[in-house]
Formats: structure tokens, C-alpha cells, sequence
């Protein structure tokens, strides 16, 4: 499984960077519009403040002031790489527990056959586009919804309490997934690498 898991993830390396390539090397030859009119940048902000008290019997509990917490931010990236191919970014402003920006997710997703293959006619792919989507890279994982109703650092548009489960079932890591296209019957098949570190010790 191990093996399988590993030839999964330098495929997707290659791979994905490959369709990104090929794709902006065919909208520079159409130069149908400016990559700026493909961009679509998002900021999330939310701060917070706290005026609680706490007490026991014996009085043993820290006294708790009025105040204002950290703010949180997040910086969203979406680039309509060609027809039929995005890609995706967020990135951590500032979190909780850490001081410097970092990366979140970052991933494609194809909803059509991507352009430079639409020559070649391949039924196959063409059949296969037409009833799912496909996702490759880094993101979370889609077992269950409630990863999108949770806050997202900064992004708590979707939960007004802001605060999230006590078991909080939420991760991400690099994968791949194929979902069905919108409809009454829908799916979701997913293969990820089970880890969201960067260490690669066999005991990890």
C-alpha cells in the first residue's frame, strides 16, 4: 500500500504541473483575454473579544479580564487556468499558534477535458468529463460535510459561533478525488496519502 501510495504521489507531480503548463501554453497562443480577468483574489479577517469570569469553591482559578484577541487572516487565490481548469490557494495571514504566513490548500480541478486534449476526440475522456469532476493536489478531505460549515482560521462566513466541534473532523492532505457533476444522485471516490506532515520516516 505504501508503494502504491508513493507512485501515487510522484504521478501527481507530475502530472499536474504538466496539464498547468500545457494549459497557460495554450491560452498564450489563443490570447483570448489578460490572466488578469482569470484571477480572482479573497481576504477573510475576524478578530475577536472575550469578557468572561470563571470561579469555584476555593476560588483556585485563574480571574479572567476584558480583551481582545488576535486577529486571524486569510488570503484566497482562484485562477481560471483555461476552460474546464482551475486552481485554487489559500494561505494563512496569521493563525493561532503561528506568527508567519502559510500555505493551506492548493490544488486543480478539471470539469472539462482540458483543451489541448479536445483535438485529439479521446471518447473515453470526453465520456468521462461529461458525468464527474476530477481534483488533484492538496486540500481537504471530503469525508462528510463538516469541514464546510466549520471556521477557517479566518473564514467563519458559513459558522456565525465562530468556535467549532469538540471533535473537529477536519484534514488536509495531497490527493486526488472524482466527484459526480450536480445532479440528483451524487458521489465522491478519493485516494490521499494519509498524512498531512512533511516527514517521510518510515514510522510516520
Amino acid at each position: 500500500m505504501k508503494k502504491i501510495a508513493y507512485l501515487f504521489c510522484v504521478l501527481l507531480l507530475v502530472l499536474v504541473p504538466l496539464s498547468g503548463a500545457l494549459a497557460a501554453d495554450e491560452l498564450t497562443k489563443e490570447k483570448k483575454e489578460s490572466w488578469t480577468d482569470r484571477i480572482t483574489l479573497g481576504f477573510d479577517a475576524r478578530g475577536y473579544a472575550q469578557a468572561l469570569s470563571q470561579k469555584n469553591i476555593d476560588n483556585s482559578l485563574d480571574v479572567l479580564e476584558e480583551s481582545v484577541g488576535r486577529g486571524f487572516g486569510n488570503i484566497n487565490i482562484w485562477v481560471d487556468v483555461s476552460d474546464g481548469i482551475e486552481m485554487f490557494t489559500d494561505i494563512y495571514i496569521t493563525s493561532r499558534h503561528h506568527s508567519d504566513m502559510w500555505g493551506h490548500q492548493g490544488y486543480m480541478k478539471f470539469t472539462k477535458t482540458p483543451v489541448y486534449l479536445r483535438e485529439l476526440e479521446l471518447g473515453l475522456v470526453d465520456g468521462f468529463f461529461k458525468y464527474f469532476d476530477f481534483k488533484a493536489g492538496h486540500f481537504e478531505i471530503d469525508y462528510g460535510d463538516a469541514h464546510l460549515y466549520r471556521s477557517d482560521n479566518a473564514s467563519v462566513q458559513r459558522n456565525p459561533l465562530v468556535g467549532n466541534f469538540v471533535f473537529d473532523p477536519n484534514t488536509d492532505e495531497a490527493g486526488i478525488e472524482i466527484s459526480t457533476k450536480p445532479g440528483r444522485i451524487g458521489g465522491t471516490l478519493g485516494l490521499t496519502n494519509g498524512s498531512e506532515n512533511e516527514r517521510f520516516s518510515s514510522d510516520q
